[in-house]
């Protein structure tokens, strides 16, 4: 996560076409096509889509999903 952080000052302009506040997941989430998620494993609590989502790698706490394109309620 650091090193995201780390990219977005330097390419502030791409990094906001793929880097997103937590404020913003649901959205993106609920109106996108298939999303790729990287962050904690205990995000799951916080995003339900991500607790249904497909875990596709995992090392330590961080994880990455793929949540197909769907819409939210």
């Amino acid at each position: 996560i650091k090193e995201l952080r780390d990219a977005q000052r330097f390419a502030s302009a791409d990094a906001a076409k793929v880097l997103v506040t937590p404020a913003q997941v649901p959205s993106i989430i609920c109106s996108a096509g298939d999303t790729w998620v990287m962050g904690h494993a205990s995000m799951t609590s916080r995003y339900p889509a991500l607790a249904q989502a497909e875990q596709i790698g995992k090392s330590g706490e961080l994880v990455l999903w793929r949540v197909p394109a769907r819409r939210c309620p």
